[in-house]
């Protein structure tokens, strides 16, 4: 009984309709009464089951002389109604797939707080070998949370081991010299300074279908945004202001 129960469930029935129906099965028909003692249930959850079941058509009742009498759908029914449920998932299957797949077209965007997560981002921009990155922002603000000694001895190897190429777009400022001054085709980096009058604090990373978004340190929020729609527009925005400021540093 146990294994019949187990099967049921398995089928869509919960633990109480599936006693209460292989009570009903027993007993063939018989008052509310005899059948939750039956499937042991209390009378008035056997009630609210027997509603559920009746809607569903699995579970009848007929009124005699007596009181009203429960009887179920055969077993052989039972597996015709199972049968024919899923025949009518299969003909909505297009349908719900159509509808996961807008689901799936849906940026997906994560918040991180504090400097783990800040890291925890950028390290997830590291797994795809042979890729491009473009980095916006102030290389001193980056470090402030990064950390020089983060990003010489950790990042930058693993970005060289995996073959990722940087753009990198930063401000003219203290720090971003000793940069330049490394050796670009060994590092698979190229700078080109943006204008200090566009300072800001935040620091954008775009790549493969992903846009990082970081705030300051005081107050770090990362914000990681899964969309191809949104990083292919952010990395227009990044190449037409790579265009305008010309030249590479090196």
């Amino acid at each position: 009984m146990e294994h019949i129960s187990q099967v049921l469930v398995e089928s869509g029935f919960t633990e109480k309709e599936s006693a209460l129906y292989l009570a009903a099965i027993e007993l063939e028909e018989s008052g509310m009464t005899e059948l939750s003692k039956k499937a042991g249930l209390k009378r008035s959850t056997g009630y609210a089951i027997f509603e559920s079941l009746q809607k569903r058509g699995i579970l009848g009742s007929v009124e005699t002389s007596s009181g009203t009498k429960i009887h179920p759908i055969s077993p052989d029914m039972l597996v015709a109604k199972l049968k024919s449920q899923l025949e009518q998932i299969n003909d909505v299957l297009p349908d719900i797939r159509a509808l996961a797949a807008k689901t799936q077209d849906r940026p997906k965007i994560k918040y991180f707080e504090g400097i783990e997560g800040y890291i925890a981002a950028c390290e997830e921009s590291l797994k795809n070998p042979k890729t491009t990155q473009r980095q916006i922002g102030s290389l001193s603000e980056i470090h402030k949370t990064m950390t020089k000694d983060y990003d010489l001895n950790v990042f930058l190897p693993t970005r060289i081991k995996q073959n990722i190429y940087l753009k990198a777009l930063y401000f003219e400022e203290p720090g971003v010299e000793e940069f330049v001054d490394r050796d670009h085709k060994r590092e698979l980096r190229e700078i080109r300074y943006i204008p200090n009058k566009y300072h800001h604090k935040t620091f954008t990373m775009i790549y493969d279908n992903k846009v990082i978004i970081a705030t300051t340190r005081e107050n770090l929020i990362t914000a990681v945004i899964e969309s191809e729609d949104i990083a292919e527009s952010e990395r227009q925005k990044f190449d037409f202001i790579w265009d305008a400021v010309g030249k590479s540093k090196k």
